[in-house]
């Protein structure tokens, strides 16, 4: 845990609350899940070579949401400056996977030009740190990746998107019903294939172009 990136480590290392102290904060700050992702939307924006305000579509995929509404991507896009719309989607462990998907899709249907699919994720909220098999599977972290169609990509390095398939199955883990954090069966999966941009012919015409970014400041170790 010492060695671990989580929010708050002092809660998690006590052995009497095992669960870290994440303040409720004011309406008038920051959300937490939205003060993580800043930072790393920066970043993948800067490798993209494009600015907040080109932003017309902002996605959040995580497995922990901090609320229901109003959505933290309508907060990201706030505090981003950024246009068009933005909403918050939670399909588990695939959450990042199904919102690139979803990124693609609006490109491809002409309903965004520019879109950022953000990942914040705090696991160590819900994580039963009592059990040792596997807490340390664990940890809170932020990714973020920039989509805009090939034509318009102005970035040196490109990744292509050739091409993606989606599959859900239905489970209901034990642990779940139970309300402890173990690990869950099979919930989703996705299937993504990509190549360099300058890989040819090999690369579909109907794709997009994504850079990764990672949020890991001091404050977060």
């Amino acid at each position: 845990i010492k060695s671990r990136f989580v929010m708050n480590k002092d809660g998690v290392l006590d052995p009497h609350r095992l669960r870290p102290h994440l303040p409720l904060r004011g309406e008038d700050e920051l959300g937490l899940q939205a003060e993580m992702a800043l930072p790393a939307i920066y970043e993948a924006l800067a490798q993209a070579g494009r600015r907040p305000d080109e932003v017309d579509c902002v996605i959040v995929g995580c497995s922990n949401l901090q609320r229901a509404y109003p959505a933290v991507a309508i907060e990201i896009q706030a505090a981003l400056g950024a246009g068009g719309w933005a909403y918050d989607m939670n399909v588990a462990c695939s959450s990042a996977t199904f919102s690139i998907q979803s990124g693609v899709d609006a490109l491809c249907n002409g309903s965004a030009n520019l879109v950022v699919v953000v990942n914040p994720e705090i696991t160590s909220g819900h994580n039963n740190f009592a059990m040792r098999d596997h807490h340390f599977i664990f940890g809170d972290a932020c990714t973020a990746i920039v989509l805009e169609r090939t034509a318009d990509a102005i970035a040196s390095e490109q990744w292509e998107v050739l091409r993606g398939r989606l599959q859900t199955k239905f489970s209901m883990p034990s642990a779940t019903i139970s309300g402890s954090s173990t690990p869950a069966r099979t919930v989703s999966a996705t299937r993504w294939s990509w190549c360099s941009a300058n890989a040819g012919s090999r690369c579909s015409r109907r794709s997009a172009q994504w850079w990764w970014a990672t949020s890991a400041n001091n404050w977060m170790r």
